[in-house]
């Protein structure tokens, strides 16, 4: 297609939209500007036609509520995608919290009170992450109901998070008796297996969803 085409097509495109005609607009206004420009810098490649309306369409329909953008399956509900994502990142901020606090000096007058304060935001969140994945209705019995063969991985998630809340409880119930270096080290350990159990949750949603919730931190 020459230059002269593909502008005298864009001219037409231009005045049918000024007329009030937008289906021009609709099915590649703007592939006829992107080959005009690319023509006259001598640059003639080829686009297929409606490339960019088909593309359009395509991260539409990715963003529609029952979808996650990255996925190639339908995810199992709106309410399900947004608790997850959510307490997902309500339990990676109490971590970083805790994480900071732990790094202090242990010598400071606050530091054990520090240390207090992000274990409770932690137990919190790590609560809150496990009512919405185990309840009724939440992410698990979804998942089951979508891929059954899942079935050991959740029964693994499931034992984490019993282990963890109850680390979690010990750490609470000692962290005014515990010398700083036992501290520390059952904080870095907790912190250590509440990552991994981050990384298998979202193993979990790969495996079963194709979508990759990783991503965002």
């Amino acid at each position: 297609m020459t230059h002269d085409r593909l502008m005298s097509q864009y001219t037409a495109a231009q005045e049918e939209s000024a007329r009030g005609d937008d289906s021009i607009l609709a099915s590649g206004e703007q592939d006829l500007i992107d080959e005009a420009e690319e023509s006259a810098q001598g640059q003639d490649l080829y686009r297929a036609p409606g490339r960019r309306q088909f593309v359009k369409e395509e991260l539409e329909q990715a963003e529609a509520p029952e979808w996650i953008v990255g996925g190639s399956v339908a995810f199992p509900s709106p309410e399900t995608r947004d608790g997850v994502v959510s307490r997902r990142q309500e339990l990676y901020d109490a971590m970083r919290l805790l994480e900071r606090a732990v790094a202090r000096p242990s010598g400071l007058a606050d530091w054990r009170i520090d240390i207090e304060a992000a274990l409770h935001d932690l137990r919190s969140a790590l609560s809150e992450h496990v009512a919405q994945v185990e309840g009724g209705g939440g992410l698990f019995e979804q998942v089951l109901a979508h891929a059954p063969h899942l079935a050991s991985e959740i029964d693994s998630l499931r034992r984490d998070h019993r282990e963890l809340l109850e680390t979690c409880n010990q750490a609470l119930s000692m962290s005014a008796d515990w010398e700083p270096l036992l501290l520390r080290r059952r904080v870095n350990v907790l912190l250590a297996r509440l990552a991994l159990h981050r990384q298998q949750g979202a193993e979990l949603l790969f495996d079963a969803y194709n979508v990759d919730l990783a991503a965002g931190n």
